[in-house]
């Protein structure tokens, strides 16, 4: 009777499907996801990134586990989230925003865990890779996308909205290496089209009401670059230029949705779609050396938001209204 019982559990053995018993089970991905505060624009780019790499057959609760973190711009928290993404080996980071991707880029140098980061302005710029057609360096993996929106389109749709302005006020993360390119930008041309830019830092969400009216009775306007710290303030800057009717101008579609004037924008979508179609070449066992950081493919739009501008003692002229592909109905 005993040889007969094992002879029935080898037997058993034998046929029982090799999934799950010889190593032959489908690979579940660990991506660790940091995304250094919640507001629409980077909750698209996460939603995007989500439903894309679905399409790309790597699907969450079958293939995929997400490792969503927001440390709510707590650079410490930031630090250790990105920590524990290298120690629970997560087989790809997809960071969103530059401090995210530099404190991953810490953490991460030497483990061989590759980044995909996206909504960097600049990354050479920011320290996090050499080059865009080379973006490795010693010990780090990487590749991603920029958001970077050039500046002289929003400045001439500032002036066809409000041609009379003759000061800009800019309210932004001085600290966020982020906004250094577009800052900079506009430091530049701005007096080419007849404005003066006078700015106001901020360095946390609560800034920025503060930043708002600390601008009042001296600007003309005000604009901000795409910066998260600006933007997660955005009601109560939205706020202060209502009451003080100072047109505002934003960086992002959403943003105008939220109650800005007007923006020159590319979709957020765009930006975790791209995100994702690389992280997944990645995961298909493609160098990220060998994919160079790219920028939006998608074409440069206007949308703006009448109803804002009226709160603002804005009125947007018919041409802009006519040539804009959106305009916000409410």
């Amino acid at each position: 009777m005993l040889f007969v019982g094992v002879a029935f559990v080898l037997s058993m053995t034998i046929a029982l499907p090799s999934k799950g018993w010889c190593g032959s089970k489908e690979k579940v991905f660990k991506i660790g996801y940091p995304q250094i505060i919640s507001h629409p624009a980077l909750n698209t780019i996460h939603k995007a990134f989500v439903e894309v790499m679905a399409k790309q057959g790597f699907i969450e609760g079958k293939n995929v586990e997400y490792k969503y973190r927001i440390p709510q711009s707590d650079m410490t928290v930031a630090k250790t989230i990105a920590d524990q993404f290298v120690s629970e080996r997560c087989d790809l980071i997809a960071p969103i925003t530059t401090v995210c991707t530099q404190v991953v880029c810490i953490a991460a140098k030497g483990s061989g865990i590759p980044i995909v980061f996206s909504a960097v302005a600049d990354p050479v710029l920011a320290g996090i890779v050499p080059s865009w057609e080379h973006p490795c360096s010693p010990g780090l993996k990487i590749t991603g996308l920029s958001d970077y929106i050039p500046v002289k389109p929003q400045v001439e749709l500032i002036k066809a909205i409000c041609p009379k302005a003759k000061v800009l006020g800019a309210i932004f993360n001085a600290g966020d290496e982020s906004n250094t390119k577009t800052v900079n930008e506009m430091r530049k041309l701005a007096p080419q089209y007849g404005l003066k830019m006078i700015e106001a830092s901020v360095s946390t969400t609560a800034d920025v009401h503060s930043a708002a009216v600390s601008l009042v009775g001296r600007a003309d306007l005000i604009w901000w670059p795409m910066d998260n710290t600006t933007a997660a303030g955005l009601e109560g800057l939205i706020s202060v230029c209502e009451e003080h009717k100072i047109p505002l101008f934003a960086p992002d579609i959403d943003s105008v949705k939220r109650g800005a004037i007007g923006c020159i924008y590319y979709t957020n979508y765009e930006m975790g779609k791209m995100q994702a179609q690389k992280a997944a070449r990645v995961l298909r066992g493609e160098d990220p050396c060998n994919i160079p950081v790219s920028t939006y493919k998608s074409k440069a739009r206007t949308i703006v938001n009448p109803a804002a501008a009226k709160r603002m003692a804005v009125t947007i002229p018919q041409s802009v209204l006519d040539s804009a592909a959106m305009v916000i109905k409410k």
